[in-house]
């Protein structure tokens, strides 16, 4: 294994060879309908059926309109209701004050969960699923770290908070979902409310905590004990089991292909992890964990209104322009990475090469943004931790080399992750 691991990449079209017809050709990320110089340029303007459209990869503005003044730059008309269509009434799907309480509750529900709890699931978890991998000798990266990170989530935001063994319906859904077609948002949902509907039918909320508000997903009320309603419950219930899944399993998938294709990356690892597990084994993961998801970030867009101006490298925007911030655009731009499409986590660990605020933003920012967040942190130092302190990962790179991205929810390879797995 050598440390120049292949990292696949878009390719995209000049923007003279980029047709926007409408809004449907822009509400979702793919690589013909962006132009390659949002790689380059702050920001490309355009105008669809009288719609002005900002397509923004400046950091700047970015930490701007996301953070410093996201109040002013609401949740775009058009990511809500793709999100509503999906999931329905869930934190994606919902604007305003309905938003802004389920924030506050779903808040409540993701902070108490983060502690000895989660970490004992995970530890749990992940040993279970490493006997597996182990027995198997060859696994698909792409299924099983999305499935652990499900059974995690089955067992703290579903259940009494306690890790008790591979549940088979959490399987057949991360089954069903790696098959899903990638780009069918409300198909992969249906998916995930299938897996809500059984814990409904098999009494599993009754032995959820009272803090939890899904222990009141069954309540036939307008609003339940908790201040939402059961359409409310239902709708978060899916989203937040899918984005977990989703994000979080993806992105350790790609952090360990990654890895496995660094023989000497991954030794050292386990050597900082053998010596110093709450030390520099800490840093080194978070910088693979940044670089990863620097490379696939978990959203690649997030989509804002302008009700103020903005000016973008000399360019004045106005209200009511649609503001697309590619996330990816941002990620992969020369403008702020050297070599953006190498994969170097030793560029997190150096403050000198670190780029300027709004250039790095995996979880969007400000009010809009990513509300697991901290919890995905979590999740992903303490799974690294526990695979890596136990297995070798290793990756063909003769497959690695024929592995190409697909656009959908997130950032999927085009075909399975496989890797060898043995015990150090």
């Amino acid at each position: 294994m050598q440390d120049t691991p292949h990292v696949p990449r878009f390719k995209f079209q000049p923007a003279a060879h980029t047709t926007w017809r409408g809004l449907s050709d822009i509400a979702r990320f793919r690589p013909n309908t962006r132009p390659v110089e949002m790689l380059t340029e702050p920001v490309i303007l355009r105008k669809i059926r009288q719609q002005p459209v900002a397509l923004i990869t400046d950091a700047t503005a970015t930490q701007k309109a996301l953070f410093r003044h996201s109040s002013l730059f609401p949740k775009a008309d058009v990511q809500q209701k793709l999100a509503y269509v999906a999931f329905g009434e869930s934190l994606s799907g919902t604007t305003g004050a309905q938003n802004a309480n389920q924030r506050q509750i779903m808040r409540q529900l993701l902070h108490s969960i983060l502690g000895p709890s989660l970490q004992q699931v995970v530890q749990e978890a992940t040993e279970d699923a490493i006997t597996g991998w182990l027995q198997a000798g060859r696994i698909n990266l792409s299924l099983a770290l999305p499935e652990l990170v499900l059974q995690v989530a089955w067992a703290t935001l579903f259940g009494p908070g306690s890790y008790e063994g591979r549940d088979r319906d959490v399987l057949e859904t991360a089954k069903r979902l790696d098959q899903a077609d990638r780009g069918d948002f409300r198909g992969n949902a249906e998916v995930l409310r299938d897996l809500i509907q059984r814990f409904i039918d098999r009494r599993r909320w009754e032995r959820l905590p009272h803090t939890n508000p899904f222990r009141h997903i069954t309540n036939p009320d307008p609003v339940s004990q908790t201040g939402l309603t059961r359409s409310e419950l239902l709708a978060n219930a899916a989203g937040l089991a899918g984005s977990g899944h989703v994000t979080t399993g993806l992105t350790l998938a790609w952090a360990l292909w990654l890895l496995g294709q660094c023989g000497t990356m991954q030794e050292r690892l386990h050597e900082r992890l053998k010596q110093a597990p709450n030390g520099t084994s800490a840093a080194s993961l978070l910088a693979l964990t940044n670089e990863t998801m620097r490379l696939f970030p978990p959203a690649t867009e997030t989509m804002r209104r302008a009700d103020y101006p903005l000016t973008i490298a000399g360019t004045r925007i106005e209200p009511g322009t649609l503001l697309i911030f590619s996330i990816y655009g941002l990620h992969r731009s020369p403008r702020y990475w050297s070599e953006p499409d190498a994969f170097k986590p030793e560029r997190f660990l150096e403050v000198s090469s670190l780029p300027p605020s709004g250039a790095f933003i995996p979880f969007s920012g400000g009010a809009s943004g990513c509300l697991g967040a901290a919890i995905a942190r979590e999740e992903l130092r303490l799974i690294l931790t526990e695979i890596l302190k136990r297995i070798t990962v290793r990756v063909s790179p003769g497959m690695a080399a024929s592995v190409g991205l697909t656009a959908g929810v997130c950032l999927y390879p085009n075909q399975p992750l496989y890797a060898e797995v043995a015990a150090n």
